[in-house]
């Protein structure tokens, strides 16, 4: 049966307004997946230490203006590299008194050392541990720390698969913990002590000053993900953290590897629930002020139904509607 153009027009648009309306909710309702992504609430998303910030913002582009110097960036295992321009904006930032969280194992981190002249390297060498660990060798356990805000009431935490971090210049960069003496380079990936490996403390996370800035490495980024989070006393090393920078905590995002539309839909998510915030607002704003409308008119409904039944001000004295009045004055 063939339709009216008319009507073919309105099915057309009407299937164009369904498909729509699929796309749209599968990009809002279907999970983040990619790693270390703060809204990835997977095993592999960082999106608790996301929620734990009270002003958490996302970092597209360093095109976009950072924020202000009590703020704290945190760069959690890039695998894309860092170009001049983005290198610029991090040193002033950090100069400015800002402060970078850089944790790092066989990602992108050292082009960023190597740009800011930082005297310290990831290695990139898997470090394990023969018996300080949980799990395997591979998650090694880290309880030696040296006093400092960053380790601030830490005794352990436990890492996935690190690497070490090489200090370059001891008198630029300060080690603040150290991995276990029975930690070794696993180079052949087997979880035990081969011929040619020996033990020893590794450094494991380093801090350095620029300008008025603090630049915090840690040698490893699956610590910092929901599935180790809170084991140990991870968490309390990314509040320590917070606790130092006390302004904005930006999540990079630009140095990070995604599916094609996993930053196009976070966008997505973030315009639409702000809309659906602003919509809920204004309908309960608007309920409140017809609410107290309603109320206003029913005082005042009652308030007159009262005075027309009272009588006043129309209501005539019995001075002048009595016949009798008269007669009775008279006797």
């Amino acid at each position: 049966m063939d339709l009216k153009p008319g009507v073919r027009a309105e099915a057309a648009l009407a299937a164009l307004l369904f498909s729509l309306l699929i796309i749209g909710s599968v990009s809002y309702s279907a999970p983040i997946t990619d790693t270390h992504y703060p809204l990835n609430d997977g095993w592999n998303g960082c999106s608790q230490i996301y929620e734990m910030t009270q002003r958490p913002q996302l970092l597209y582009s360093y095109q976009t203006p950072l924020p202000n110097a009590t703020s704290l960036i945190a760069i959690i295992g890039p695998t894309i590299p860092f170009q001049s321009s983005e290198t610029a904006e991090l040193r002033t930032f950090l100069q400015n008194g800002g402060t970078v969280l850089l944790a790092d194992d066989f990602g992108t981190g050292n082009g960023l050392l190597q740009s800011l002249n930082v005297s310290a390297r990831f290695s990139g060498q898997p470090l394990a541990d023969l018996y300080f660990y949980s799990r395997t060798p591979s998650f090694p356990l880290v309880s030696d720390f040296v006093p400092d805000p960053v380790s601030s009431n830490i005794t352990a935490l436990i890492l996935d698969h690190p690497t070490y971090i090489e200090i370059l210049n001891a008198a630029l960069v300060k080690v603040v913990a150290l991995s276990s003496p029975f930690s070794f380079l696993d180079l052949h990936n087997n979880g035990t002590l081969s011929a040619n490996e020996n033990t020893q403390a590794y450094p494991v996370i380093a801090t350095t000053h620029i300008g008025a800035g603090l630049l915090v490495l840690v040698a490893n980024a699956n610590m910092f993900d929901n599935e180790l989070i809170n084991l140990f006393n991870n968490q309390l090393l990314f509040r320590n953290l917070l606790r130092i920078a006390s302004g904005t905590t930006v999540f990079d995002l630009a140095h990070l590897k995604s599916a094609p539309l996993t930053n196009p839909r976070i966008t997505f998510r973030k315009e639409l629930d702000t809309s659906l915030t602003l919509l809920y607002s204004t309908v309960v704003q608007g309920s409140v002020v017809a609410g107290l409308i309603l109320v206003f008119a029913v005082i005042f409904l009652v308030i007159g139904r009262q005075r027309k039944t009272r009588g006043y001000p129309n209501q005539q004295s019995t001075l002048h509607t009595d016949p009798t009045y008269r007669f009775k004055e008279a006797r």
